[in-house]
């Protein structure tokens, strides 16, 4: 039987990821769900993802303690994240995604509830992602142009790794919508 493809998801226990990790898990991934608990204010969060992951069934759940909070504490998804924290915790992510041989990082980052809200965070997703493809063929020794995603020379990259933020220009209430249509409990969701 052919090995199930990984996926890691940060899970910050909200709305939007509670989602990303359900349609990771639909999608046949074996998921691995990457909470970032930013400084000891919030355990809350940390207890939230970790009843999102347990509601999900087969999920690896790693909740790891950084300090975010003296950064100014945002998770993505939690509606008022500072892009360059959000980029430290999909950075994070992608480093975890590489750790298991994920071929794919879903994040729970939906468009901004603020009306005239820039959205940065289809260019910063689509940058990192960039970066991590450049990072692993380089690890493995391969160019764009030869990377397959193949072992080369027996060092092998993992291939690149996609990260996908599949609530992308959806609002917070269409995405709390989305999560009750497929069954999600939202009751211990953060907010």
């Amino acid at each position: 039987m052919p090995r199930k493809r990984r996926a890691v998801v940060l899970l910050s226990g909200g709305p939007g990821s509670a989602v990303a990790l359900a349609l990771a898990l639909d999608e046949g991934f074996e998921a691995h769900a990457v909470t970032l608990r930013q400084g000891s204010d919030d355990q809350k969060g940390a207890e939230a993802a970790r009843h999102v992951a347990r509601q999900a069934g087969d999920v690896r759940h790693m909740i790891v303690d950084t300090d975010g909070a003296s950064l100014g504490g945002s998770r993505p998804g939690d509606g008022a994240a500072d892009p360059g924290l959000v980029g430290v915790n999909v950075a994070y992510a992608l480093a975890c995604a590489e750790a298991v041989g994920a071929s794919d990082l879903f994040v729970g980052t939906c468009a901004s509830s603020g009306e005239g809200a820039v959205d940065w965070g289809a260019n910063l997703l689509d940058a990192l992602e960039h970066r991590a493809q450049v990072a692993a063929r380089a690890g493995a020794g391969c160019s764009e142009q030869t990377c397959r995603g193949c072992a080369v020379a027996g060092r092998g990259c993992s291939g690149p790794i996609r990260v996908r933020a599949p609530l992308r220009g959806m609002s917070r209430s269409e995405v709390r919508r989305l999560a009750l249509s497929l069954g999600i409990d939202l009751s211990r969701a953060r907010e």
